[in-house]
């Protein structure tokens, strides 16, 4: 299934009945993994598939469901703090300097 598109499953549908709420949801779960949330599921499963598969196989799984889309900032705070809890992860600093040079900085 690697060189085919990823599709729709029935299981998907089970879960989520509207095709258009699935929509929503992998593309906000793929914006999540881009932005650099871990995959939920494992790494065999993601292999070298880009986030929109990642996060249709997330939801194939029923790893997420709409609850996700509704309070996603909530459910990704918890999911970092179980994380750190675990020890798996160092926290990270937050980065005030998001751009490396000033406005007045002449290029």
């Amino acid at each position: 299934m690697a060189d085919r598109a990823y599709i729709v499953t029935e299981s998907m549908k089970e879960r989520i009945p509207n095709i258009y709420n699935i929509n929503l949801l992998a593309a906000a779960r793929a914006h999540a993994i881009e932005r650099g949330s871990d995959p939920r599921i494992s790494e065999e499963l993601c292999a070298d598939h880009k986030p929109t598969v990642i996060a249709l196989k997330e939801i194939e799984a029923g790893v997420i469901d709409m609850d996700y889309y509704y309070n996603q900032k909530e459910i990704e705070q918890r999911w970092k703090a179980e994380k750190e809890q675990a020890g798996e992860v160092e926290v990270e600093k937050e980065d005030d300097n998001f751009f490396p040079r000033s406005s007045n900085e002449v290029i």
